[in-house]
């Protein structure tokens, strides 16, 4: 009995993990410049041209433009 609510409960927080390793390859992939000059435009009803992006979601191999 303890077995079993061992593998479920590890079972439980590998496919959570998988989750958020899965949801952080989409947000990496989805958010660029564009997609976050857009909204901050919308937020501020202004114009918003982003010049260089250097943070946890711009990998070094991956120029934005």
């Amino acid at each position: 009995m303890f077995k079993k609510i061992l593998i479920t409960i590890g079972s439980l927080i590998a496919a959570i993990l998988i989750f958020v390793i899965i949801a952080g390859i989409i947000v990496m992939i989805k958010v660029d410049k564009a997609f976050i000059a857009s909204q901050i435009a919308q937020a501020l009803h202004r114009q918003v041209y982003i010049e260089k992006i250097e943070s946890a979601f711009s990998p070094s191999f991956r120029e934005l433009r």
